[in-house]
């Protein structure tokens, strides 16, 4: 680990396949055909390897499960399954092209206006880089409303100066769930989606979120993080087992999804992307807004689970993409992971009918803790044992709450922002 190097993150466009320089150092590398990214991959190179033909192996691994994906909803396609694998060994790019524009079809443009959400806290330089990509993507019928949350400068508002179309809200109360929902009050459109100042959106990203909601009942969408850089020992540990990329065909999650979980015992969180996400801006009235009492870890996944559990739907987009731009520590992630854990096993403990994830979590992180990576073992392991040390100490907090507040208790508990306390309604 001391002799850790960064991966650089290489992206490389299938239609200049001819120009494609292959890293002689490790790397992390996207595969893309003009604005549509197909899967990615690391790259170690060996010693005294053949780096191309090693590349185009890994590639070819790399493309698998979007290609089968993708065949399994083109069956005009299925004679083809066998050939382009050839086809990239053989170097036969115009042929792969040809075949992977068969699969992937475009959505119709439906041209919905969007008010894109951005909550800010003390983070001038990333949100500056992130509203100039926003620009760039967004038409002039959509909003972008700032909503800055930090307690103790105007740096934001200085910013905002020099974007005067923005429209800036200034909220006192230093929680993320509480500038969401205002954001959400003040946005015109009917599509409200959200991002953060540490990333950048993609040129795309606004025309796809538009066009994802072509089906009535769909009322959210989350999509892709891209690394801009492997830029810390922890990262490369973080892409490979807890990123928020879901592979690259869109995956639907609706009641029968939700009900499939809950019946095999499996739980159901990792769908919310929080900094790249969209909802109809009606299933906030219809389902809920934003949990204020709730910590950060946590708002986004027990909005989705709401949602889902009122038979809306939610769809994965891998074209909806954005580039990450902050720096993963393995503290920091140890953390997330702890509070996310301890939030959510809280949560399930006051639901009913989540009762088989819970009871099942023992073997869930046994079987997890099995199948950890080994060339990554020991990183993946701490990661997961911080989730453990999370789902207990939720646990005891949940434990506490009965006995302190009486068994017999029959309000809803709500999980508050400072544990062990906790408030009823």
């Amino acid at each position: 680990m001391n002799g850790f190097s960064i991966y650089k993150t290489n992206n490389f466009n299938l239609e200049s396949f001819s120009e494609w320089r292959f890293p002689t150092q490790q790397s992390l590398n996207y595969i893309w055909l003009n604005d549509q990214v197909l899967t990615h991959f690391f790259y170690e190179p060996k010693a005294n390897s053949n780096i191309k033909l090693d590349f185009l192996v890994k590639l070819t691994v790399a493309l698998t499960p979007t290609i089968e994906n993708k065949l399994a909803l083109n069956t005009e396609c299925v004679g083809e399954l066998i050939n382009w694998k050839t086809m990239v060994l053989g170097e036969d790019i115009n042929g792969l092209i040809a075949f992977i524009e068969k699969l992937f079809v475009k959505q119709p443009n439906l041209n919905q206006p969007l008010s894109v959400i951005v909550c800010t806290n003390n983070n001038v330089d990333d949100l500056r880089n992130c509203l100039s990509a926003l620009k760039c993507s967004l038409s002039d019928k959509d909003e972008i409303i700032v909503v800055d949350y930090a307690k103790d400068n105007n740096y934001t508002e200085l910013l905002l100066e020099n974007f005067p179309e923005i429209l800036y809200v200034r909220e006192t109360n230093p929680s993320l769930a509480k500038a969401r929902n205002v954001g959400i009050k003040l946005a015109k459109n009917s599509i409200v989606a959200f991002t953060d100042e540490k990333v950048i959106v993609g040129e795309i990203w606004a025309d796809e979120i538009r066009n994802s909601f072509i089906n009535r009942n769909i009322m959210a969408i989350t999509g892709l993080v891209i690394p801009v850089e492997i830029n810390s020992m922890t990262k490369p540990y973080f892409n490979r087992n807890w990123s928020y990329s879901r592979g690259y065909s869109e995956q639907f999650f609706d009641c029968k999804y939700f009900n499939d979980r809950i019946e095999n015992k499996q739980p159901f969180w990792g769908i919310a992307v929080k900094s790249n996400m969209a909802f109809r801006k009606s299933i906030f009235d219809i389902v809920s807004y934003f949990d204020e009492t709730l910590v950060n870890e946590l708002i986004d996944e027990l909005l989705v689970f709401k949602l889902l559990s009122k038979e809306w739907e939610c769809v994965y987009h891998p074209s909806v993409y954005v580039y990450e731009q902050s720096i993963v520590k393995s503290a920091d992630l140890k953390k997330q992971l702890f509070n996310q854990m301890k939030a959510q096993t809280f949560w399930l403990f006051q639901n009913d009918n989540c009762k088989p994830i819970y009871k099942n979590l023992p073997f869930y992180y046994y079987r997890r803790l099995l199948n950890c990576n080994k060339g990554d073992k020991l990183d993946t392991i701490s990661g997961v044992k911080a989730e453990i040390f999370g789902t207990i100490t939720g646990l005891f907090a949940y434990l506490t709450y009965r006995i302190k507040y009486n068994k017999s208790v029959s309000k809803e508990i709500i999980f508050n922002n400072t544990i062990p306390q906790f408030t009823t309604k």
